[in-house]
């Protein structure tokens, strides 16, 4: 367990930086309310999302003394920066935190393996409904965060959310269908086969 002294209260609107690739990786960062998506620039100057972070995460550990990406606020941000060269008050197991990011990669993975983009989708929703503990459940990303993440294009992705639907496996709600309902977990999985070792859901059909 590690200490820290007590985090300096901070706030970024949607779309601004927390932290830039190569800024000295000092500090570690605990979400009140918002989310964060984590992504490096490629050469060509698409955008590759590794990961999101919500209310009630952690993010910002770091294998070396240099950002390796950018965070950058999804929507209105309230975090808590706590240094890493002051530790004395609040405990947390870093072991714990490093391996949940461990098993994140591994479920990005697990999505990455599919060939089809429904099947990636499917994936996707899989992780977030594991994520999250519910099979009802808010995207708090846009679909071009998920096409980003999932190496698809907007396009893709929203037709894989529109075929899903049409395999009554979820159901989307709200003006903007981020509400995602798990209708069933069995035709969800049935889309995944493709990606070997992919995780399940289980329930029974609405």
């Amino acid at each position: 367990m590690y200490q820290f002294t007590a985090g300096r209260p901070e706030c970024r609107p949607a779309d601004e930086l927390v932290y830039r690739e190569d800024d000295p990786s000092s500090s570690l960062y605990y979400i009140e309310v918002g989310a964060v998506r984590i992504y490096r620039l490629l050469p060509d100057g698409r955008r590759y999302i590794l990961s999101f972070h919500c209310a009630g995460e952690w993010f910002g550990l770091e294998g070396g003394e240099r950002r390796a990406a950018f965070a950058e606020a999804i929507c209105d941000l309230h975090l808590i920066s706590y240094s890493l060269s002051n530790m004395r008050i609040l405990s947390i197991d870093l072991m714990d935190l490093a391996m949940k990011e461990v098993s994140a990669a591994r479920d990005r993975q697990l999505a990455m393996v599919c060939q089809s983009a429904i099947c990636r989708v499917a994936a996707f929703i899989i992780e977030m409904a594991a994520r999250t503990g519910v099979q009802n459940f808010e995207l708090f990303m846009s679909r071009r965060d998920i096409a980003d993440y999932l190496g698809l294009t907007t396009e893709s992705v929203a037709r894989s959310f529109t075929g899903l639907t049409a395999r009554r496996a979820i159901r989307m709600d709200g003006l903007t269908h981020r509400s995602i309902h798990v209708l069933s977990p069995e035709r969800l999985n049935a889309v995944t086969t493709a990606a070997r070792g992919s995780k399940t859901l289980t329930g029974r059909h609405s």
